[in-house]
């Protein structure tokens, strides 16, 4: 087993595969090595976490952070976010809100809803940087 998949997953939560590209490179660059779980809904998310909450007998390791879009069909990242926040097993996780719209009300159900962060498409990796190494050494990177 490599090194690397001994860390925890970072998901990512995003229906638009260009921007999950661009994430996936921005956190590369920002020297994270932890595996990346990519999740197309917010529903393929939701089912994800589910099995922490309780915790059932799962191999698969819970994330560390989420990144997670605002605006997707089904479930928003709004949604998510909340279910996530009222499960103890998951309250640890650090949840990022991404969000290519500027819109000042978002950021702010995102911080009533407990996001860690709302985070405007796309932050330099040194924003990464800053947000994971702070949190989450030696887990992260």
């Amino acid at each position: 087993m490599k090194p690397d998949q001994l860390l925890p997953p970072v998901m990512i939560v995003d229906d638009d595969e260009d921007d999950v590209v661009l994430l996936t490179r921005r956190l590369k660059s920002a020297g994270v090595k932890n595996p990346l779980l990519h999740f197309r809904t917010g529903g393929d998310a939701f089912m994800f976490l589910k099995q922490f909450c309780p915790p059932e007998s799962t191999r698969a390791k819970l994330p560390v952070v989420m990144f997670l879009d605002v605006n997707m069909q089904g479930l928003s990242g709004f949604d998510v976010l909340l279910w996530a926040r009222q499960q103890p097993p998951l309250q640890g996780m650090k949840i990022y809100m991404l969000s290519g719209a500027k819109e000042e009300w978002d950021a702010q159900i995102a911080a009533k809803l407990g996001a860690d962060d709302f985070l405007e498409k796309f932050p330099d990796p040194a924003v990464f940087n800053e947000l994971l190494s702070d949190d989450c050494p030696p887990r992260i990177r």
